[in-house]
């Protein structure tokens, strides 16, 4: 609940007006499930975060733990910071046919709550 005013030299590094992006350079990861999907963003740390989670957030967390499943089931996508192939998150998206893209490794820093995001395995970009 917190308003920045930036202005001068600095909003060229964190806005794009060619592309109309907030940031400079999208989000990066590995895809593990294919996919495409847009939403807001939810990021979970911890239990008490799964209260506010709707169906068709994008989840955003540094990794998918087991205690995460019924966001995971309303989810629209994944994203964490860690993960490969073979993780515990990239087995649960292929189940839950969720896209996914892991080892993005900051965007629990960089994606803020309710940021509406594009989640694009094929490009392996989160907008």
């Amino acid at each position: 609940n917190e308003v920045k005013i930036i202005s001068g030299k600095l909003i060229s590094k964190i806005f794009d007006p060619e592309k109309n992006s907030i940031f400079s350079s999208d989000l990066t990861g590995l895809p593990v499930y294919h996919g495409y999907a847009v939403g807001p963003v939810t990021i979970i740390r911890k239990k008490s975060d799964l209260a506010g989670f709707r169906k068709g957030d994008i989840l955003v967390a540094p990794t998918v733990g087991t205690w995460m499943m019924p966001a995971v089931e309303k989810c629209a996508a994944i994203i964490t910071d860690a993960g490969g192939v073979l993780s515990h998150t990239a087995i649960v998206a292929r189940e839950f046919r969720k896209p996914c893209i892991v080892a993005t490794k900051n965007a629990t820093k960089i994606l803020k709550n309710g940021q509406i995001v594009t989640v694009d395995t094929k490009n392996s970009t989160i907008k």
